[in-house]
């Protein structure tokens, strides 16, 4: 069975299908589901607890975790978004425990291919850049606003499915994603003006 490639936590067919079946023990439907889903949510931990390896545990543990209350899971109710606050806490409750300075590593861009506009040193430069720039910022927000930025910009869900995500009221999510946007703004600002 191929693994179903989602954006956003709209349901689909196949979804349901893997779902239902999980829900009923089937490991392999699961395993299509870990297959769908383990790179999304090992993007959301590495940008929440800020570096791969604890990322991948965390990862890891939420699939566990997911699978042993399967059971719990409310079939024809969105999978997406009651994983992704399996993942929350687990990563919320590692950035409680490790309680240091948070740094997050910066992401290996893929290769570009040859004749990319962008293969030119000095704009490869500033584009390296800025997105450090950018990754730092990210870095730098509280945990709740950086799990909303996240998940909006990151994961391309809507408010309503943060909400779901978080367990938040959709009100809160927009104070935290305006609260985050601003923040960023600040931050960035010097990097904005020598730009422009």
């Amino acid at each position: 069975m191929h693994p179903v490639a989602l954006r956003g936590a709209e349901t689909h067919p196949q979804e349901k299908l893997l779902v239902s079946r999980a829900v009923r023990g089937d490991q392999r439907a699961f395993n299509s589901l870990v297959e769908s889903y383990q790179r999304r949510l090992f993007n959301y931990c590495f940008r929440m607890v800020g570096n791969a390896e604890d990322a991948c545990d965390v990862t890891q543990e939420a699939f566990v975790k997911a699978w042993r209350n399967i059971g719990q899971f409310r079939v024809g109710e969105p999978f997406l978004p009651w994983l992704f606050r399996i993942a929350h806490n687990l990563c919320v409750d590692h950035l409680r425990r490790r309680n240091d300075n948070l740094s997050l590593d910066v992401e290996i861009e893929e290769g570009r291919e040859p004749g990319d506009s962008r293969s030119n040193p000095e704009t490869e430069a500033q584009e390296s850049e800025t997105r450090r720039a950018i990754e730092a910022a990210i870095a730098d927000l509280p945990p709740k606003y950086r799990a909303v930025m996240m998940l909006r910009h990151g994961q391309g869900m809507s408010l309503e499915e943060i909400a779901e995500s978080l367990s938040l009221p959709c009100n809160t999510v927009k104070v935290h994603l305006h609260r985050a946007r601003e923040q960023m703004r600040s931050r960035l600002k010097p990097l904005l003006e020598t730009t422009i």
